[in-house]
């Protein structure tokens, strides 16, 4: 595009990138428009490794070959042709030039790796040295925040770079290609990445921009409290397919069953099994906290920061995984009203100790939590919830508050969830309880 003292002083410059000198003879460079035809004859040659100037006129650079016929500041086309007018080389900047500046008149340089372009460090570039290595790529900050028991857990990172500490923080240039591996500490295993590394454990990515993830962790000692958990990433809501995860969509971990183990059994006691906050509500009748032979519901949650962050969290604690491709979770109305709150997709499972999470789609809060399916589908004060099987059969069934002909198990659990409120089932010595009643089951969180 010129020098600053004249717009004419145009210029061009090749490279020999052989190990050989290159005698031009018969060669030809030119553009688009046909406005510059350069045409090289005997002594026009570029020793090994060596550069060949080429200047438009006088007003150009010295020391060069000179051609006629001008680039347009818009974008060009070259080519450059051998004798046997095959193109040795060839730049179609038809929709603008990659690189350069018209009003600093810093020049289009190639990289250094021949692929792509960058503008000159310097007004006017290097013509007839070599280029200039060019602007440093930008920076971009990878922020990894941790979510859920994360006591003694780290990222690693691939380059290196991260430094951990409540969080872990980096800066690497745009373009890098990172791989995430996180280190959980002792008695915590790692449960899943939110954002976009969602389903990885190794999460590796191509940063272009500031990014942040957060790494969820789960504590592989504690048994299920049903509290509140941290968020999780952007789960698969699709109609297509839904199978289980690590989630950790709005409620504690809930424990798995050690490998090969059909049951779990705990102490038969003669009230209700104290919660997870250390609680016993009262309560009459015996009751025995051994591991169920199907999928529970494990967690409700009827409102929260909007009155439709709804969700219903299964639990399978058999040891083996189970297909729910066309089952269904129903809802009633405090009237008894029946609403279907989503049939499962073909490919649905819920593998051995793992969770599966239906949850209402509105505002993206489906794929905030981590969400295996989801729907528009609302729950509400006195409601109750059915699991059923392929065949319309209950699996497993909650109630609360005063509902008429509600679905359930026993007597419903007389309080309805509030905002942030989560209805989960209890646990004895780490196994949930399933004694067929839900007011001795759940408890408020």
């Amino acid at each position: 595009m010129g020098s600053p003292s004249s717009s004419s002083a145009e210029w061009m410059e090749l490279k020999n990138n052989s190990a050989s000198d290159v005698d031009l003879s018969g060669w030809e460079l030119t553009n688009a428009s046909g406005k510059i035809k350069i045409s090289f004859s005997g002594g026009d040659t570029i020793a090994a490794g060596g550069l060949l100037v080429l200047s438009r006129g006088t007003a150009g650079v010295g020391n060069a070959k000179i051609y006629s016929g001008d680039l347009t500041n818009a974008g060009d086309v070259l080519a450059l042709f051998d004798p046997q007018c095959d193109a040795s080389d060839y730049l179609d900047a038809s929709r603008g030039w990659p690189a350069g500046n018209n009003t600093t008149k810093a020049t289009l340089e190639r990289d250094a790796n021949g692929v792509g372009w960058h503008t000159s460090a310097a007004p006017g570039g290097t013509p007839g040295a070599e280029n200039s290595a060019g602007p440093p790529p930008a920076q971009y900050k990878l922020t990894i925040a941790f979510g859920g028991d994360a006591a003694g857990a780290t990222i690693a990172s691939v380059p290196a770079g991260l430094v951990c500490g409540a969080s872990c923080t980096g800066s690497f240039a745009s373009g890098t290609r990172i791989t995430l591996t996180p280190a959980a500490g002792p008695n915590i295993a790692f449960s899943g990445w939110s954002g976009s590394c969602y389903g990885q454990t190794n999460c590796s990515f191509t940063i272009g921009a500031n990014t942040s993830f957060t790494a969820n962790f789960r504590s592989t000692l504690a048994a299920p409290t049903g509290g509140s958990g941290g968020g999780a990433g952007s789960g698969n809501s699709s109609d297509t397919s839904a199978t289980s995860s690590d989630d950790t969509s709005a409620d504690a971990d809930i424990p798995s069953l050690s490998t090969g183990a059909t049951t779990s059994t705990a102490t038969t006691t003669s009230s209700v099994p104290a919660d997870n906050s250390g609680n016993s509500d009262a309560s009459s009748g015996s009751t025995a906290a051994a591991a169920a032979s199907h999928v529970l519901i494990a967690t409700v949650q009827i409102a929260g920061a909007a009155a439709s962050n709804d969700f219903v969290k299964l639990y399978n604690p058999t040891a083996s995984a189970i297909d729910m491709s066309g089952w269904k979770l129903h809802k009633k109305s405090q009237t008894g009203t029946d609403y279907s709150l989503k049939v499962f997709p073909a490919g649905s499972t819920i593998a051995a100790g793992q969770s599966f999470t239906w949850a209402n789609s509105t505002g993206g809060f489906s794929d905030s939590i981590g969400a295996n399916v989801s729907s528009t589908e609302t729950l509400s004060a006195d409601n109750s919830v059915a699991l059923m099987d392929a065949a319309g059969n209950i699996v497993d069934a909650v109630a609360w508050g005063t509902g008429t002909g509600q679905y359930g198990e026993g007597t419903p659990y007389p309080t309805s969830p509030g905002a942030n409120q989560l209805l989960s089932r209890r646990s004895s010595d780490g196994v949930l309880v399933d004694t067929e009643n839900n007011t001795n089951d759940f408890s408020l969180q």
